[in-house]
């Protein structure tokens, strides 16, 4: 109704149009009162322009602060709710401070090669291709509510990120495999791997997948990192007798393999549903039960996103990137 009155139609024709009664339309459109906004209306800004870039410079200087601190900072009375709005309004998001490898040159000239190498594939060759790795899972999880703030589609910056540690007590050992369509079964243990006990798992559960894929020397190629027992001469040996062609991998490239968000996802599942007295018996369990309920469709889409993870690595100069 208020478009029609800004647009000069009649009474009639609006009271028609909308079912309000002429009466209402005429003091509507004589007194005007909701058609625009009066002067001063509203609650007053409590920071001024000055103190809008007071908190932004601060948290620039130090984005490790918390919404509290940073108005503390600034000295002037601000509720955390205030600064967090002048914060969206300077597209400033929080986000969570990751684990990452450092890469050297070295590595980033290697990624870079790789990607470059494979930046005309597309759908049918990454469809080709088993994506597997290890993990760790632990009874109690590091906490992940350390967060950092940047500017609203930047990552995180290398140096506000926490060094990766492995290892560590109370923890279970899990690898797994997955392509667009299907997965393996979840090979869970205690002891870390070795050339032994991966080949034993190549045995078990990588050549079977044969029965679904086909010829794993003429239709799929299989992807683990350059872990010593993946790349020792028992394991090459075995693959070269059972015909398992090797995806080449550039080093500390956690980013551009899929199953690494599968490893999140999984993770996520089970912190959710495991409780503070369970025993690693109980993660076991639930481990297999949560890698078993992971929906394909969304595994098919991470999958999916490896040509923009190849782009990502040439736009970025073999750099980190956000996946």
């Amino acid at each position: 109704m208020f478009m029609l009155l800004s647009q000069g139609s009649s009474v009639r024709e609006i009271s028609r149009k909308t079912g309000v009664p002429q009466r209402t339309i005429r003091h509507w459109r004589s007194e005007d009162f909701r058609l625009k906004r009066k002067e001063g209306a509203g609650r007053p800004r409590r920071t001024s322009s000055r103190t809008d870039r007071s908190i932004v410079r601060t948290v620039l200087e130090n984005p490790t602060l918390s919404l509290s601190e940073i108005a503390a900072v600034t000295g002037v009375s601000l509720s955390v709710k205030s600064v967090h709005r002048r914060l969206q309004e300077a597209s400033l998001v929080n986000r969570r401070r990751p684990s990452i490898l450092e890469l050297t040159q070295h590595h980033k000239d290697a990624r870079l090669t790789w990607a470059m190498n494979r930046c005309h594939w597309r759908s049918p060759q990454w469809k080709r291709i088993v994506w597997s790795d290890e993990a760790s899972f632990h009874l109690k999880e590091k906490d992940d509510r350390l967060t950092v703030w940047v500017r609203s589609g930047n990552k995180v910056p290398d140096h506000l990120s926490f060094p990766k540690i492995q290892g560590g007590g109370g923890r279970l050992l899990v690898w797994g495999a997955v392509w667009r369509g299907g997965r393996s079964e979840l090979q869970i243990q205690k002891e870390t791997m070795n050339s032994l006990r991966y080949v034993d798992v190549l045995e078990r559960h990588v050549c079977p997948i044969a029965f679904e894929l086909g010829d794993p020397s003429t239709d799929w190629i299989f992807m683990d990192d350059n872990a010593s027992c993946h790349r020792s001469a028992v394991t090459k040996e075995f693959k070269e007798r059972a015909g398992i062609r090797t995806l080449p991998w550039p080093a500390r490239s956690p980013d551009l393999n899929p199953i690494e968000n599968v490893w999140s996802m999984l993770k996520r599942n089970v912190r959710r549903k495991l409780l503070p007295g369970d025993t690693i018996e109980q993660l076991r369990s639930l481990l297999q039960t949560e890698w078993g309920a992971l929906d394909q469709t969304r595994l098919d889409r991470i999958i999916d996103s490896m040509p923009s993870r190849v782009s990502a690595v040439i736009k970025e100069k073999g750099a980190r990137t956000k996946y």
